[in-house]
Order: C-alpha cells, then structure tokens, then sequence
C-alpha cells in the first residue's frame, strides 16, 4: 500500500534566531492512511489553509508515532504535499492504536461524539457521522444475501445507520432488517443527511477512505423533533406497504453490532463501538 508522507517539523526553541548555518526542527514523519472531514457539524474554528479533520489515521513504527504522536496532540502541523492538518490541542480526540505486520502501528484519532454510537449526553441538535467499517460489513453480507440477495450489503449499511439513529431517538425503531433498509433508503434523500462529497467544501470530504477501510460514510445534522418526526412517518409508511417477518428480525438477545472476537486485520479500528 503507496501511503503518502505525513511531517511535522519541530520549530526550533524560541529566543534563538536560526541563521543559515543552523539546522532546521527536528521532522517527525508518519505514513497517512487517510482523514475525514466535516467542519458544519462542529466548532472546529478552522484557519485559512489548515484543515482540522474529525478522524485522522496514520501509521509507523512505535519509535516514529512516540513523537510523531506527542508533537500531534500538541497541535503541531503536520503537511503532506500541499495540505497541512491539525489537531486542536483543547478538543478532545479519541485516540486509538492497533499493531500490525513488521512492527507497525496504525494509530486514530476521532471525535467520538460524532462517530459512536452512543451519543455524548447533550440538547440541541444531533450531528454524527454513520462510518461503516468494510471489514465488519463483509463480516455480515454471508448472513444476509439468502434473504436479501444484492441488497444484503445495503442492508448491513442500513442497519448501522439505523443504530446511531435508534440511540438519538426518544422513538423506538421496529427491529426488522427489511424496515432498516427501508429507513435507510429515505433518510439519505432527507436534507439533513449529507452523502461524501468530491470537494473539501463539502459537509463531508475524505481522504483515503480505501486505507480507511471505511465504505459509503453519510454525515446528519438534525434536530430531535425533526429526527422523531422522521422515523414516526417512515413507520407508518412501512407499515402501510408491507410487515416482512421471519428472520428479518432480529432474534431476541443477538447482537448484530456486537465487537468482533478479535481486532480486525484491515487498517481501521472499529471507532463507532470504541
């Protein structure tokens, strides 16, 4: 995998004027495997030039991410290319690490309150970000497409759409898979929900979603009454087309969003359970 370089160079220490014969900073450098952003759905109080994503992923060797990690958090720079990213010193990221082959180390950092599913505990408007994990969602294609066929991968996505959107409601959601996708299908026309979008202008630009692991991401913005007044009409309109029963419900007691047995291989880190 062709990763581009992500740099941070240390300023050197104040009070001290570099001439042309002294060295630059110290650079940290890491691999970047990709980043999300989504400044409408946040105070990010982004500067010109300077992007300030909601999930950056990157990776290296423990020895490079120590400094690389600690110059990040400290709200240092860090460019590739044209692009310089920035993490706000004051906010509060999560921040995961997973190890993998050769020593590497593949580090996330997010804001959960947009990315898990349980919400942070807040009034006013819903902002969240449905970020479905391929890994996890070729993990439940095997156990859908007898019943679903082709439409068993949007079904998977519907399902953990449906689930950011059941814990942000005061309605219950009907626990039918067919209903998921139902729901699934009218939410991405509503105008609250905002698809990917090829320019950084957008509510939702990536980079890197591939290294990401990270299939069809939808950003929402919604008040509670509009999202409550939403799912109570595609309940009704659900229920006056068509009840599917069997097992497109879910059975008491299973877990489809349960955590994996084990951390998934691919370059990402299950963030929306984390």
């Amino acid at each position: 995998m062709d990763l581009p370089t992500l740099s941070i160079e240390q300023e050197p220490r104040q009070g001290r004027q570099r001439s042309s014969r002294q060295p630059k900073g110290r650079v940290f450098s890491a691999r970047l495997v990709g980043y999300i952003v989504a400044d409408p759905l946040w105070d990010s109080g982004s500067a010109s030039g300077v992007i300030r994503p909601v999930l950056l992923s990157y990776l290296g060797t423990e020895r490079e991410l120590q400094p690389f990690t600690a110059n990040l958090r400290a709200s240092a720079k860090a460019k590739t290319g044209g692009t310089s990213l920035q993490l706000p010193k004051k906010v509060p990221y999560r921040w995961l690490h997973q190890k993998g082959p050769q020593g590497t180390v593949t580090a996330i950092a997010f804001l959960r309150s947009l990315f898990h599913i349980d919400p942070p505990v807040a009034a006013g408007v819903h902002s969240f970000i449905s970020a479905p994990q391929r890994w996890w969602l070729d993990a439940q294609v095997p156990h859908l497409r007898r019943q679903f066929g082709d439409d068993a991968r949007e079904v998977a996505r519907a399902a953990r759409f449906c689930a950011l959107l059941d814990r942000r409601s005061t309605l219950p959601l009907l626990q039918d898979l067919a209903f998921h996708l139902h729901l699934y299908r009218q939410a991405k026309e509503a105008p609250w929900v905002f698809p990917l979008s090829p320019s950084s202008r957008g509510s939702l630009s990536a980079f890197g979603l591939d290294s990401l692991g990270i299939e069809e991401p939808l950003a929402c913005r919604v008040n509670p009454e509009e999202l409550d007044q939403f799912i109570a009409d595609q309940t009704s309109a659900y229920f006056e087309q068509e009840i599917r029963h069997g097992s497109s419900q879910l059975a008491a007691g299973r877990r489809l969003l349960s955590l994996p047995a084990a951390p998934p291989s691919q370059l990402c880190l299950d963030f929306e359970v984390a």
